[in-house]
């Protein structure tokens, strides 16, 4: 029997009709296609599910696209190590080079028909804080493409370094962290980076203090503007032009946990020093210049 003769049905030799599976109540339909296409769990790039069915044809994909996309929830990891080596880190499934690779997981242009997400993140303060910091702010700035977010749910794990950890300290820890607060630090970037989305319809936070998940289920379910906290998109305009400046690197790095700590004057002080010190540079860069051009000279002569 040929694929046309399973989806609308066939006249079998007898002449009895038999029902093909276009024939079904779409209730029916959708039965199936739940059966095949969700996972009663959140999706990651190992769940198995069946969307080749989605190729049989034009009208199975209509109807079985948003059952696949819209009702499984799909899962981020973010952690900052996977043993001892603290450069051994796993960026986002969403935003990994990997990622845009694999068709296995959901590309740039799969991203904006999900609807539903799973964040988990694990911290070991053995090791660097960046690596969940950076993963954390592109993993929004994907985020923040998808037009409906219908449930978000923040699943944090800190601390949670294994025996083989608790033998290695991360040589570069003090450029990471401040006086050991290593968790607390996690706590605000996470309130700073994921709190940037919003109008997200279900939210759920786990692993937090309750007033730190509180805050984070506010913001996501807020619809006020992100102009109204305007210190992330400040620090970011302030990185762009600051980073990679070894004289600007201690006040860069001061102002980003003011930014993560929500504490503006704080970050308008180090801004103004960041400012000052690439003026000065600036003018001393151009004194020089001046100094050693030729077509500078007093008498005007080339």
């Amino acid at each position: 029997m040929n694929a046309s003769a399973v989806l609308n049905g066939s006249v079998t030799m007898d002449g009895q009709p038999t029902l093909g599976f276009l024939s079904f109540s779409a209730s029916t339909r959708n039965k199936v296609y739940k059966l095949a296409l969700c996972y009663e769990s959140s999706c990651s790039s190992s769940v198995q599910l069946s969307p080749q069915l989605l190729r049989t044809c034009r009208q199975i994909y209509a109807e079985a696209m948003p059952i696949l996309y819209g009702e499984n929830t799909f899962r981020f990891e973010i952690y900052n190590t996977s043993g001892p080596y603290y450069d051994n880190f796993h960026y986002p499934k969403a935003v990994s080079h990997d990622f845009r690779q694999n068709p296995r997981r959901p590309t740039a242009k799969v991203l904006p028909r999900l609807t539903r997400f799973s964040i988990r993140v694990n911290y070991t303060d053995c090791h660097k804080i960046a690596p969940i910091r950076e993963a954390a702010r592109e993993l929004v700035s994907h985020l923040q493409g998808v037009p409906t977010i219908d449930f978000l749910r923040l699943e944090c794990q800190l601390d949670c370094g294994d025996e083989a950890d608790a033998h290695y300290r991360d040589p570069c820890w003090d450029e990471y962290t401040v006086d050991d607060g290593g968790r607390e630090e996690v706590i605000g970037m996470l309130k700073t980076w994921l709190g940037r989305l919003r109008n997200v319809k279900t939210a759920a936070v786990e692993g937090l203090p309750e007033p730190d998940a509180n805050t984070i289920k506010e913001r996501w379910q807020s619809s006020e503007p992100l102009e109204k906290s305007p210190l992330p998109d400040m620090y970011e305009l302030l990185e762009k032009h600051a980073k990679g400046l070894d004289f600007c690197k201690q006040d860069l790095r001061a102002a980003l946990l003011a930014c993560e700590t929500d504490e503006m004057e704080d970050f308008r002080t180090h801004r103004t020093a960041i400012l000052d010190k690439m003026r000065r540079r600036w003018e001393d860069m151009n004194k020089e210049l001046t100094l050693r051009d030729p077509r500078e000279d007093g008498d005007g002569s080339g």
